[in-house]
C-alpha cells in the first residue's frame, strides 16, 4: 500500500492427483468417518472421550496423508508423485539456475516437522532426496528448527543471505515472522496450507520482501511461489478456507463490504471438520461436495432469517414503547406551552431569562410586596413547617399554585431529619428549583425560591422538543426495520432450488448403481449354478 520496492511473488499452484496410498487411505477415513471404528486406521478403539472429538482425529490424518503418507505408515515407499518429489525436483532445478548468483530457496512445512530422532519426517526426507538424487551438498540444507536460541537463528539467516547456505527448511512458527534471510531468495515453496491468511502473507512476506538484490537484479524482479495441494484430500478446503477469510479481511481494508462474507461456522485445526464436507472432499464427488456447500449456505442464510425475524419483532416491541413515549411527550409539551402562555400574559422574562422578583405573591391570604419580607417568611415556614408527608398549599403567584411538602430524610444521630419542598404547580404540570428544597437559606435567596422554578419553563420547553425530535426519528427508524423485508428470500430459495436438483443427481446415480449391483448378483448366482449343473430357465 505504500509502494514499497519489492519483489513480486509470482503464484504457482502445483495441484497432484492423490497416491495409490493416499487413494486407498481415504477410502479408510470415509468408513473411519462414518462409524468412528479406529481399527479402521489401523489404532486401538476410540475411547469414549475420543469418540466425542472423531472428526477432529480425522482431520488431523487427513492433514497428514495429504502431504505425505509415510506419516501415516513410515514403512511405505516413496511415490515419485508425492509432494516432496515434485518439490525436490523444482528446488534443484531452481539451485542450478540460481548457482551464478547464490541463489536461495525457502521450504515452508507445518506438517510432519523436522525430529532430530530417527522417526521419520518431511524435513529430512526432503533433505535426503536432494542430496541422494540431485546431488546438492548436505551443508547448503538447513531447517530452522535446529537453531536452539535466537543467536544460531541470526547466523542461520545471515549465512542464508551470503549464500553459504542455499535452502532453509522450516514451519510457519520458525520461519514466518521476524526473518530476514531475503537478499538471495529465488523460490518458495508450501507444502502444506496455513489455516490463516496472515500465515500465509508472512511465509510469501520472506522473499518477496524489500531487499531482495538477487530477485531484483538477475529475474526480473519475481520470485516464484510454489504452494501444493493433492486432490480429493484436507487440502481443498483449506485453500476454500483461506479464499474465504482473505476475502472478507481485504474487505474490511479497502471498506468494501459488498462481496462474500466471513463463515464463522467454518471450522479449522482446533474443532475438525464438518462430516459432509469431509466425505464430498475426500471421495472426489463433486456432487457431494457441492451439496455439503449448498447446506451450509443455506444453513448460514436460515440463520440469518431467524435473526432478521428477531431483530424485526425487538424492533416492533421498542417502536410500541417509542409511540408511547413520543404521545406522552407531545401531550407535555403542549401543556407546557399553555403554562408558559399563562405565565407571559401577566409577566414577562427579561432578556438574560430572568423573571421580575414577585410583587404579587400572595401567602396565607397575605399579600407580600416586598422582597426581604417574602424572603424571611419563606426561611421561617421551612423552619416550622412539618406537613407529615403530604402537600400543602400556601399561596398562589400569577395565577400558579404554591405548595410545600415535608419530605422525611436520612437518620442523623437517631433521629429523622425532614426538609420541606417548595414548588409550583398547574394546573397539570409542578415546577421546582433545586428540586424544592432552599438554597442557603438566606432572605435573598429564598424570596427567588417559586420565581426561580417558573424560570425554567422555556428550557424545559426546549428540552421536551429536542426529546421529541429524538424520538421522532427512533420511530421513523423502528417503522422501517419493522417493515422492511428481508432482502435475501430468493437467494434462499435459489440455492435450495439448485440443492433439490443436486440431491436429485445423486440418487439418479444411486439407483444406476443398485441394477448394477443386483445383475452383478444375478450373473455370479448363475455362474455358481452353472458350476454346479443347474438350469435356470
Amino acid at each position: 500500500m505504500v509502494g514499497l520496492d519489492r519483489p513480486k511473488a509470482v503464484d504457482v499452484l502445483i495441484s497432484l492427483p492423490p497416491t495409490p496410498d493416499q487413494a486407498v487411505f481415504n477410502k479408510k477415513l470415509i468408513e473411519f468417518a462414518k462409524t468412528g471404528d479406529g481399527t479402521i486406521l489401523d489404532r486401538a478403539p476410540l475411547s469414549e472421550k475420543e469418540s466425542t472429538a472423531k472428526m477432529l482425529i480425522a482431520t488431523n490424518y487427513a492433514k497428514k496423508a495429504a502431504l505425505d503418507m509415510r506419516l501415516i505408515d513410515p514403512t511405505l515407499d516413496d511415490q515419485p508423485s508425492s509432494k516432496l518429489s515434485r518439490c525436490a525436483a523444482l528446488i534443484a532445478s531452481h539451485y542450478q539456475e540460481s548457482a551464478p548468483y547464490k541463489g536461495t530457496q525457502m521450504v515452508f512445512c507445518d506438517t510432519g516437522t523436522y525430529k532430530p530422532s530417527s522417526s521419520w519426517n518431511a524435513y529430512s526426507a526432503l533433505r535426503d532426496k536432494l542430496v541422494q538424487e540431485y546431488g546438492i551438498p548436505a551443508h547448503q540444507i538447513r531447517f530452522a528448527q535446529e537453531c536452539k536460541n535466537d543467536k544460531e537463528r541470526i547466523a542461520l539467516w545471515d549465512k542464508a543471505n551470503t549464500g553459504e547456505v542455499r535452502i532453509l527448511v522450516g514451519s510457519t512458527g520458525t520461519m514466518g515472522t521476524g526473518v530476514n534471510a531475503q537478499k538471495r531468495v529465488v523460490a518458495m515453496y508450501h507444502l502444506d496450507i496455513p489455516w490463516k491468511p496472515s500465515e500465509l502473507d508472512q511465509r510469501v512476506g520472506r522473499g518477496s520482501r524489500t531487499g531482495n538484490v538477487v530477485a531484483r537484479d538477475h529475474f526480473n524482479n519475481e520470485v516464484k511461489n510454489y504452494v501444493f495441494a493433492t486432490e480429493q484430500s484436507l487440502d481443498n478446503y483449506k485453500f476454500n478456507l483461506l479464499h474465504t477469510k482473505a476475502t472478507f479481511i481485504a474487505q474490511i481494508k479497502s471498506g468494501s463490504m459488498t462481496g462474500r462474507r466471513l463463515d464463522e461456522g467454518a471450522f479449522d485445526e482446533a474443532t475438525g471438520m464438518n462430516f459432509s464436507e469431509y466425505v464430498a472432499i475426500l471421495s472426489g464427488n463433486q456432487d457431494l461436495l457441492q451439496k455439503a456447500r449448498l447446506e451450509k449456505q443455506i444453513t448460514a442464510l436460515e440463520s440469518e432469517l431467524k435473526l432478521f425475524q428477531k431483530e424485526g419483532y425487538k424492533a416492533g416491541s421498542m417502536l410500541t414503547d417509542v409511540s408511547k413515549s413520543l404521545e406522552k411527550a407531545l401531550k407535555t409539551a403542549t401543556l407546557l406551552q399553555t403554562d408558559y402562555a399563562r405565565l407571559t400574559a401577566v409577566t414577562q422574562f427579561g432578556p438574560d431569562g430572568s423573571l421580575p422578583n414577585a410583587t404579587k405573591i400572595t401567602l396565607t391570604n397575605t399579600p407580600i410586596t416586598k422582597v426581604k419580607a417574602l424572603g424571611e417568611y419563606l426561611v421561617e415556614l421551612d423552619r416550622r413547617m412539618d406537613t407529615k408527608g403530604g402537600a400543602k398549599q400556601v399561596g398562589t403567584l400569577h395565577g400558579f399554585d404554591l405548595y410545600v411538602r415535608t419530605e422525611t430524610g436520612h437518620s442523623v444521630n437517631g433521629l429523622i431529619e425532614k426538609a420541606n419542598a417548595f414548588f409550583v404547580k398547574s394546573d397539570n404540570l409542578t415546577y421546582s428549583y433545586n428540586n424544592g428544597y432552599l438554597s442557603g437559606h438566606t432572605p435573598e435567596v429564598a424570596a427567588r425560591q417559586f420565581v426561580r422554578g417558573l424560570e425554567k419553563i422555556p428550557s424545559l420547553i426546549q428540552h421536551q422538543q429536542e426529546k421529541i425530535d429524538n424520538l421522532t426519528n427512533q420511530q421513523k427508524l423502528l417503522t422501517d426495520i419493522a417493515a422492511k423485508p428481508w432482502g435475501k428470500g430468493d437467494k434462499l430459495q435459489e440455492l435450495k432450488s439448485e440443492l433439490r436438483q443436486v440431491e436429485s443427481r445423486l440418487q439418479t446415480i444411486g439407483q444406476e448403481k443398485e441394477p448394477e449391483k443386483t445383475q452383478q448378483k444375478e450373473k455370479t448366482t448363475a455362474k455358481k449354478h452353472q458350476d454346479q449343473g443347474i438350469e435356470i430357465t
